[in-house]
């Protein structure tokens, strides 16, 4: 790996700085980048020069209460043109003003900037953003020649994480870099309000007809937009409800519940909480999630067995009996007639011991609750829309899941382990006063 890019700006960060020449180099020389992966990635693609400064001063909320505290709290890797521009110029000054430590990769055509005047007396082309703490630089001398490299190095870092591409204002460039991130199966979030590119093509998307790409895009079912007159907060929990959401795996070898585990406690690894307040997730909500997960599946499987056998064997049952009163039937039929009806008898004797149709309700019923209220504490939706991060959230979290597991308790005392009221032993009646 090259050395650190010289700083294009005073009190700049140094960058760690990785050439490209062919695409079958990309997995092993983004290795000396020192990432951690698999990990969300967030894919910027916006307005560079075009942007004026009354259109800055519009969209800087969105990254300095946005996505940047987005990234941060999520772990994620943001990943954009790189130069000091636009929106990667805002994103890079978000990033610094918050002193925020998400990795921000800049993937740059190697013709469209170079180093300032004092490295080696070269005119400037574009400057790179002095607060990305990673640049790639590949081949290209237009703009634009990064498009594919960009959405290539995404999918490499996230790997098997989710990913999503946030377009706001920009031109041509932008569209193609969208339709780059769709072909590569990448949600795309159109900010309409922002500007240029972004307004024309959530417009499009409303009427796909008229435009041969937006139809293109809006057919893959991969594109939404969203408002910028909305606020930064509902942008950013938009972009939280695709970064938070494990997606879907092949099957393997391992359980439901392992791959229901692995996939939540992957998420709670990357949220900023201390690990006191991870380690709650981990045993108070994510162990008890899994735990009442599994006994619903087990008490649903055990509910359907015995009651296939109580429906077949009671349809089977008076056919038998029909035979035996038409005289036709033989000893054998007999016997199965019997059996037939003792097993109908035993099975729904069992199930109706064990109640495994309550028990399967009821934790289903504990399970759905846990995940609706941990899906509304990662992306901050629903009871914790208010909240701007997960540390102020989770005090409020932890009293709903202590609600939540306090009603499952009371419910299955009373309901499920509960004996059914007419297998109760009766009170004797007080006797009559003299």
């Amino acid at each position: 790996m090259e050395g650190p890019l010289k700083p294009v700006s005073s009190g700049a960060l140094a960058s760690q700085v990785v050439h490209l020449a062919r695409p079958e180099e990309l997995t092993s020389r983004l290795t000396e980048l020192d990432l951690r992966a698999p990990r969300p990635v967030l894919v910027l693609v916006g307005g560079a020069d075009g942007l004026t400064d009354a259109q800055l001063a519009r969209l800087r909320p969105v990254f300095e209460e946005g996505l940047a505290p987005l990234a941060d709290a999520l772990g994620a890797c943001v990943i954009d043109g790189g130069t000091d521009a636009g929106v990667m110029a805002l994103i890079g000054q978000a990033r610094a003003k918050l002193g925020a430590s998400f990795p921000l990769i800049g993937v740059t055509a190697s013709g469209t900037v170079k180093p300032d005047d004092s490295a080696d007396g070269r005119a400037v082309a574009a400057s790179l953003e002095p607060n990305h703490t990673h640049v790639v630089l590949v081949p290209g001398a237009r703009w634009g020649d990064e498009s594919q490299w960009l959405a290539d190095v995404a999918s490499s870092v996230a790997g098997d994480a989710p990913s999503v591409t946030v377009v706001v204002n920009g031109g041509e460039v932008t569209v193609d870099d969208a339709e780059r991130s769709v072909t590569a199966g990448r949600p795309v979030l159109v900010v309409a309000g922002s500007g240029r590119a972004a307004d024309e093509l959530a417009a499009a998307l409303q009427e796909p007809r008229q435009d041969q790409r937006a139809a293109k895009l809006a057919g893959s079912g991969l594109v939404e937009v969203v408002d910028l007159a909305d606020g930064p907060q509902a942008i950013a929990r938009t972009v939280a409800a695709v970064l938070t959401t494990a997606p879907a795996r092949p099957p393997s070898s391992t359980g439901d519940q392992d791959r229901l585990k692995a996939n939540f406690d992957q998420l709670i690894a990357q949220l900023r909480l201390s690990e006191l307040r991870r380690q709650f997730l981990r045993s108070r909500w994510l162990d008890q999630l899994v735990w009442v997960e599994g006994r619903a599946n087990h008490n649903r499987d055990r509910y359907f067995f015995w009651r296939l056998i109580t429906i077949i064997g009671g349809v089977l049952v008076p056919a038998l009996v029909t035979l035996q009163l038409n005289g036709s039937a033989t000893t054998p039929v007999t016997w199965a007639t019997f059996g037939v009806s003792l097993l109908v008898a035993i099975s729904a004797a069992v199930e109706g011991f064990f109640r495994y149709g309550e028990r399967w309700r009821q934790y289903r019923r504990t399970a759905e609750l846990l995940k609706t209220e941990g899906w509304q504490f990662l992306q901050l939706t629903g009871n914790y829309r208010r909240h701007a991060a997960h540390g102020s959230a989770y005090p409020l979290f932890a009293s709903r899941i202590e609600d939540i597991l306090q009603q499952d308790v009371d419910a299955y005392i009373t309901t499920v382990a509960a004996e059914p009221a007419d297998k109760q032993p009766s009170k004797p009646d007080r006797p009559a006063p003299p």
